[in-house]
């Protein structure tokens, strides 16, 4: 078997998922989709500190992933925006359970290139005539 992943399990985590955490977190709210987590819950449930977990939580509500359920306190469940996403969800976590090196190599490749060009816009270059 490849260690390879499909090219469109790549892209989903380059636009969605900035690290393991917020991966295992999304998987978490995935397993079971009708329970609904407070923040402090995930977090403790995940070893991970409740800022953290906030800041993952927000991030996957902004891609479409998870929803905000109010019950007295702020609840986030897994509720994506279309059925492709949720297939896509679902993709990524056999190939978690099954490829957990390609996923975690894939993510943390990632930031690399683009902390990269970041540092590459300051890069102070010779004017071509000097």
């Amino acid at each position: 078997m490849s260690d390879a992943l499909p090219n469109h399990v790549q892209q989903f985590l380059r636009a969605n998922i900035q690290s393991i955490a917020q991966l295992e977190l999304l998987l978490l709210l995935y397993s079971d989709r009708t329970k609904a987590w407070s923040v402090a819950n995930a977090a403790k449930n995940q070893y991970t500190a409740a800022n953290m977990t906030q800041s993952g939580s927000e991030t996957l509500r902004s891609s479409g992933l998870v929803g905000i359920v109010e019950e007295g306190e702020t609840l986030y469940q897994y509720q994506p925006t279309s059925e492709k996403l949720d297939q896509l969800v679902g993709e990524l976590a056999q190939l978690y359970s099954e490829r957990r090196v390609s996923i975690v190599n894939a993510i943390y490749s990632s930031p690399l290139d683009s902390l990269q060009s970041f540092a590459d816009a300051f890069r102070i270059r010779k004017k071509e005539n000097e």
